[in-house]
């Protein structure tokens, strides 16, 4: 549960880091 939890707010991160380097 907890690995599942951090693997979301990685993707969270990674999501937004990759929209700021798009935009």
């Amino acid at each position: 549960m907890l690995d599942q939890l951090a693997d979301r707010i990685r993707f969270k991160h990674y999501s937004i880091r990759n929209e700021q380097a798009y935009c």
